[in-house]
């Protein structure tokens, strides 16, 4: 009887708290937010599979959403062999992403790329799994005003040498935005969500270091060309600004 009783408590302790955790997590997508969780609170766990099933990009993506990829994936690669540093690379830009989510983690082996996609991101996209050796990925954004450096020193074409203009981070997630504040795709690091509106645009920072550090730029909106703590204006990838034949590209 004593042993019964035990069980029984046992079996209600964990019943509460599953409840407690689902209360916790909200009403919307429970599944997709412990995916995410374990996913890495850093989106730092690329190996992690919670009930996630392969599946093929001819399954899963349009055309776009396969060709933007692709082209990402030639646009790391390419800038990652280039001898060059302070130099730009461009992919396609990516389509509304809907329920496609793009991971890319930094660890031991370098930068690991995944691609989910369907009902909570169930699916994993097997033809996009790769690993960019040597490659750590870093945002032109940050408390330390690394926008405003980065403006500064290669758009104004200022000399800057107090600031770091670049901020690595550990992990990056692409999504499609809610729609209420933005109609572009969103950029996720650490929790905190930045627009994603660069036109493609990518760069390759000088860390003083043999790995290739790859910036991504987060955007805010302006009426012109400029700064702020959560990134660079998309009016700077205009013809008048970043998207020229002026600068310098990597390959």
């Amino acid at each position: 009887m004593a042993s019964y009783t035990r069980v029984l408590q046992w079996v209600l302790i964990i019943a509460a708290a599953v409840v407690f955790v689902f209360a916790m997590l909200g009403p919307s997508s429970p599944f997709e937010t412990i995916q995410d969780t374990l996913y890495g609170a850093k989106e730092y766990l690329p190996n992690v599979s919670v009930g996630a099933e392969s599946i093929s990009a001819k399954d899963a993506l349009t055309d776009a959403e396969e060709k933007s990829l692709k082209s990402l994936q030639r646009a790391i690669a390419s800038m990652s062999a280039s001898p060059k540093t302070e130099c730009y690379g461009k992919f396609t830009e990516f389509p509304e992403l809907g329920e496609i989510k793009i991971r890319l983690a930094y660890g031991e082996e370098g930068t690991k790329m995944r691609v989910v996609a369907g009902p909570k991101g169930k699916h994993i996209i097997t033809d996009f799994e790769k690993t960019f050796e040597n490659v750590k990925p870093c945002i032109i954004a940050g408390d330390e005003n690394q926008a405003l450096a980065f403006v500064r020193k290669f758009i104004w074409k200022e000399i800057v040498t107090e600031t770091p203009y670049f901020n690595h981070v550990e992990g990056i997630t692409f999504s499609s935005s809610d729609g209420y504040f933005s109609d572009a795709n969103i950029l996720t690091v650490a929790g905190k969500e930045y627009d994603f509106d660069s036109q493609g645009w990518l760069f390759k920072a000088d860390s003083g270091k043999e790995e290739t550090t790859l910036c991504f730029f987060p955007t805010t909106s302006y009426s012109y060309c400029t700064w702020k703590k959560d990134g660079v204006t998309k009016q700077c990838f205009g013809p008048e600004t970043i998207d020229n034949k002026e600068v310098p590209l990597c390959s």
